[in-house]
Formats: structure tokens, C-alpha cells, sequence
């Protein structure tokens, strides 16, 4: 039997039953870098549980797009949970926009696009 693939294969059962929801990744890089994710690990609530369960005190949030990640270092080891959709704190707005119309010169003209932003927070409107 192959001893390397018989290593890969107890690392594996042994990952498993330290977290046995969802997927996880680990990485080992040759300069002594580690990093255990799991890239369906739900919401906020499952990213924080994920993160915790390996003794992450510090989180960092990290919001891209229409979801986000929870990740933090304990003892050299890099721990990074990505969860669907948004924090409860944050939302999707559409945001219309006026730009210059250009042409070769300015024409003084404006044209309006929508784009996509999140919002998190409590952000006051002007009146």
C-alpha cells in the first residue's frame, strides 16, 4: 500500500471528525504556511461556529459582493470560513449614477448607469 496516500487519507478522516459539516481545504505550503477552510459552511452564524471551533478569537470580516468570509490566525494556522449571502448587518443597493458622456471632447452631456453596492450598517440619507 502507498504510505503517502494512506497519510492523506487519515489527515483527511482525522479533519472530518474535528468538523464534519460542510467541506473543508487544507493547505500546507512549503514555507511552514497553513491554512483549513471551508467554502460552504452557511451563514454568519455557521462561518463564526466554523471559526470558533478551532479557537479563532479575532475575526476579520471580509464582505465581497453577495457574500463574505470570516477568517483568523491561531498559532500560525490561517482559518477562513466563507459564507453565503450577506452579514444581517449589510444589504444590496442599486445605486443610479450620472457620468460625463465623452466623446473626443466633453460635451457636457451626462448619462445614467445603475450599479451594484452593499451597504452595511446603519448609513443616514441626506435630507
Amino acid at each position: 500500500m502507498n504510505e503517502k496516500l494512506e497519510t492523506v487519507k487519515r489527515v483527511a478522516r482525522e479533519l472530518r471528525e474535528l468538523w464534519p459539516n460542510g467541506r473543508l481545504y487544507l493547505t500546507a505550503g512549503d514555507s511552514g504556511y497553513i491554512e483549513l477552510s471551508s467554502h460552504d459552511v452557511g451563514d454568519l452564524v455557521q462561518g463564526t461556529d466554523f471559526v470558533r471551533a478551532f479557537g479563532v478569537g479575532k475575526r476579520i470580516k471580509n464582505i465581497v459582493d453577495d457574500w463574505h468570509s470570516l477568517s483568523g490566525t491561531v498559532d500560525g494556522v490561517f482559518f477562513t470560513a466563507y459564507c453565503s449571502g450577506l452579514p444581517p448587518s449589510c444589504r444590496i443597493e442599486i445605486v443610479k449614477e450620472k457620468i460625463p458622456k465623452q466623446q473626443t471632447v466633453d460635451t457636457g452631456e451626462f448619462i445614467e448607469i445603475e450599479r451594484r453596492k452593499v451597504v452595511c450598517g446603519h448609513e443616514l440619507e441626506a435630507a
